[in-house]
């Protein structure tokens, strides 16, 4: 039996392996790679990160603090996804608040992705 367990242990591995190397964690593979109690809080704690979103707080960020391994992982990425995106618009913003107001800001020199 040792071995029947250590077989599904390496499968669920490389189930991991195969769904995070794919860049993305799709609704249905999520079962395989997180524990039901993980994928609660992981849904939960996402779901408060939509709403402020939606909301128009643009600065809030996924609590890590209570999360470990995959679930961390996932949340740091959607930290760092965001920071990406939300980072430029707040520059665009700030630069035609600047503009709304006669004052030219310079140029950007910072390079953005995407």
């Amino acid at each position: 039996m040792a071995g029947k367990k250590s077989n599904i242990d390496s499968s669920e591995e490389k189930n991991k392996e195969e769904v995070i190397g794919k860049g993305s964690v799709q609704k249905q593979d999520m079962g395989r790679v997180l524990p039901e109690r993980t994928t609660g809080e992981l849904q939960e704690e996402i779901n408060l990160l939509v709403e402020a979103i939606k909301a128009g707080r643009l600065d809030v960020r996924a609590n890590v603090g209570k999360a470990s391994g995959l679930e961390k992982e996932c949340l740091l990425g959607i930290n760092q996804m965001l920071d990406a995106v939300i980072g430029p618009l707040n520059v665009a913003a700030d630069y035609v608040e600047r503009i709304s107001r006669g004052d030219i800001p310079p140029t950007i020199t910072d390079s953005y992705n995407g």
